[in-house]
């Protein structure tokens, strides 16, 4: 009689018991929920990095801006130039201010330094199409007296756009912005703020006023104040008398 083979128990034992399906996608799921706040988190670390980033940068443009405009303005030169009929015209001033717009002589460029020829610059405040302004530099070579002849106007020395000019924005979007210019005694010593300058001589100092957009804090040059540290007598002929 043939006899069958006793069953055996195929029961896991306590050290060898496994996982069940329900416990794997549980697990699944836990692990893509922990990534995926990873991510989220590493994500918003990214965007604030780089945020960051373009503030420091943004914070590195104005300072290198302002330092420019502080060289530029400090290197101011008194000179005259010619304008009216030839062979030789009207001897002026080249300084010539408005609250929206400044003409000058410097031995600083914007776009070359201390290198080159001296620049006649003109400095004007401009509109933008969402309300805002702008302050825009302009350069063009200054090889004497007659070179400024692209800004003769019938009233003197007031055009501020000649041809051929190098524009360098300093500011982009502002609220205001406003140039004031501060008079000089006989003295020497500092008189009262002015929103005009035509007078011959250069002033004491000058004041670029510039206010951001509401909202918009540290993103451009702020105000600055440039004394003037030159005495010389822009009326006056000076000969070398070695």
């Amino acid at each position: 009689m043939m006899q069958l083979a006793p069953r055996t128990n195929r029961a896991c034992t306590p050290g060898q018991r496994g996982f069940t399906l329900m416990e794997v996608m549980l697990a699944i799921t836990l692990l893509a929920a922990i990534s995926a706040g990873m991510l989220v988190s590493l994500r918003g670390g990214l965007l604030t990095l780089e945020r960051t980033s373009s503030r420091i940068e943004q914070e590195r443009r104005a300072l290198g801006v302002e330092e420019m405009l502080r060289m530029q303005l400090g290197d101011v030169m008194p000179s005259v130039g010619f304008c009216g009929p030839p062979p030789g015209g009207v001897r002026e001033s080249i300084f010539r201010g408005t609250p929206q717009a400044m003409l000058l002589t410097t031995s600083y460029s914007m776009t070359e330094g201390s290198r080159g020829y001296p620049r006649i610059v003109s400095y004007q405040v401009l509109g933008n199409a969402d309300g805002t302004v702008r302050l825009v530099v302009n350069e063009a070579l200054f090889s004497g007296p007659v070179s400024t002849a692209p800004f003769c106007q019938p009233a003197g020395l007031l055009n501020f756009w000649p041809q051929g000019a190098q524009s360098f924005v300093v500011a982009a979007r502002l609220a205001s912005c406003r140039i004031l210019y501060r008079q000089r005694f006989f003295s020497g010593a500092p008189g009262d703020w002015k929103p005009d300058w035509n007078l011959p001589n250069l002033p004491y100092a000058i004041r670029i006023e510039m206010i951001p957009p509401p909202g918009v804090i540290g993103t451009g040059p702020s105000n600055i104040t440039i004394p003037f540290h030159v005495f010389r007598d822009v009326s006056e002929v000076y000969a070398d008398l070695q």
